[in-house]
């Protein structure tokens, strides 16, 4: 685990950057778990690499940035996910799996 320190500075930089971009970073601890369900999301777009379930605390289109996986968009929602609660699409049931459920911090990019 990160100390806080890091993780205080990876946000004031991400917002500093996300600023004169029109965005507000967050930093949230979030419990993050995987699915590997194919189709329409919530949205209406189609699950790919980068798509991801949020509670309605995240709104749509908001970037979500992952630690040990990477940055996506908030396109999803689901009956099982609440707030503070996380989803990444994995294109497998082995990846999803492997992922399991973890707490962390996400840094969110509101839109």
């Amino acid at each position: 685990m990160c100390p806080a320190w890091v993780l205080f500075l990876l946000l004031v930089l991400t917002d500093i950057i996300a600023a004169p971009l029109g965005c507000h970073a967050i930093l949230i601890m979030s419990s993050v778990s995987a699915y590997d369900d194919f189709g329409l999301t919530a949205s209406g777009a189609i699950t790919s690499q980068g798509t991801v379930a949020a509670g309605r605390d995240i709104p749509f289109n908001s970037v979500v940035v992952v630690p040990r996986w990477g940055a996506g968009i908030v396109q999803d929602r689901g009956s099982d996910i609440t707030n503070g609660h996380v989803d990444l699409w994995m294109s497998t049931y082995e990846q999803t799996v492997e992922w399991g459920r973890k707490e962390m911090p996400v840094i969110v990019l509101l839109p």
